[in-house]
């Protein structure tokens, strides 16, 4: 393991989420996420060393991904942790010969490649190898 890339929180105001991160804490969005009608629905706040707060507009995500509105609420929670890799495939491995199973490797919608293990208590923790196309490195 390398280090935390990213948390990740769903919000039913994504507008002053980003006030308060980017103004009340300046700390500058690296790229944001746009679905299908081209609208900006998640946004990567970068807070140094490759390391972001990922913010998504919980009535998009849910319209991009499926589920309800209501699912993806849980406030005062995070969505999930990532914890960034050198080598996913390798990790996978590893983690297998502990009894850890990693659901499919895949490369996220940010160029990374991703996969998902859960803690015992069922948080989601998002492994993450940054590639070439990795956005986190690339920006928009």
């Amino acid at each position: 393991m390398k280090q935390l890339a990213h948390i990740c929180i769903h919000t039913g105001q994504p507008k002053e989420m980003l006030d308060f991160y980017c103004n009340g804490l300046d700390l500058p969005v690296k790229f944001s996420m746009k679905n299908d009608a081209d609208e900006e629905f998640g946004w990567y706040v970068a807070l140094g060393n490759l390391t972001f707060i990922e913010i998504f507009d919980t009535v998009k995500a849910a319209e991009k991904w499926g589920g309800k509105p209501a699912d993806l609420t849980r406030t005062g929670r995070m969505q999930h942790i990532c914890i960034q890799v050198e080598d996913i495939a390798a990790e996978k491995e590893r983690l297998a010969a502990r009894g850890v199973e990693i659901a499919r490797i895949k490369t996220g919608m940010d160029g990374s490649l991703q996969g998902w293990i859960k803690d015992p208590d069922g948080n989601a923790i998002e492994l993450m190898q940054y590639t070439e196309n990795s956005r986190q490195l690339c920006g928009e």
